[in-house]
């Protein structure tokens, strides 16, 4: 081969040259606009500015009835912020005072435990009885002391079925006298007429009291002998002897 011969170059390694030689190109051209942009900043960078369209309203003819457009102003278009109101609660108003109630509890009626009406009970039949006497105290030969106790047994225990006074006796009795009262009762009234008789023996005049074969002169009972009946041994009635009389 002679001096100026060429030097034999494969094609890949040529190839690759021109890549290279591309892409150095390409590095200045981008290192020289972003200098050239560094230096003159943004100057020259055109400004974007937003077109506001119009927004186009239907409205209505009132004569034809039809509808027809008008516009509205980009600025009339523009949201205008709604300003906050401060709201305040309104006051609860007060509650109405309860009416005044028409019964007081003083005037309102109460009931009266069962035995003070039986009390009540027993003293107005005991005036009235002492007011207009009982029959069965009256016209049976009893002195006036007598008379009046008599009256307020019966009055007291108006149960008491019948009244004895003034009669003969064979036996030592006040009854002859005038001065003794047998009250007939049961069992149970007996026990009212005696208790009746021992708890107002000084106000009433007594001087004992004979009921179911015992006898009382204030001290306790006492037992008595058996007189054989029911009568004599005063199980069917309540006999009361007065002052001065003791039998």
């Amino acid at each position: 081969m002679g001096r100026h011969s060429k030097k034999f170059v494969p094609y890949q390694d040529r190839r690759s040259v021109q890549i290279l030689m591309t892409v150095l190109v390409v590095a200045t051209f981008l290192t020289t606009c972003a200098t050239a942009y560094a230096m003159t900043g943004d100057a020259n960078v055109p400004t974007v500015h937003q077109t506001v369209s119009p927004t186009v309203f239907p409205t209505y003819d009132p004569d034809v009835n039809e509808p027809r457009a008008y516009r509205v102003s980009p600025t009339q278009a523009q949201v205008t912020p709604t300003p906050t109101i401060a709201t305040t609660n309104p006051p609860t108003p007060a509650p109405e005072p309860l009416p005044e109630p028409t019964t007081t509890r003083e005037q309102l009626p109460t009931a009266e435990p069962k035995e003070e009406v039986v009390e009540q009970a027993q003293e107005q039949a005991r005036d009235k009885l002492l007011g207009e006497g009982n029959p069965k105290c009256k016209q049976i030969g009893l002195v006036d002391s007598a008379e009046r106790a008599c009256l307020e047994i019966t009055a007291a225990v108006p149960e008491i079925s019948d009244v004895g006074g003034r009669a003969g006796r064979t036996n030592e009795s006040c009854h002859p006298s005038g001065r003794a009262v047998d009250f007939m009762s049961t069992r149970q009234v007996g026990d009212q007429v005696s208790d009746y008789i021992l708890r107002n023996q000084l106000a009433l005049g007594i001087s004992s009291v004979i009921w179911w074969q015992q006898r009382n002169t204030g001290t306790g009972w006492k037992d008595m002998e058996d007189r054989g009946s029911a009568t004599q041994n005063h199980k069917d009635h309540v006999h009361a002897s007065f002052e001065p009389c003791q039998f």
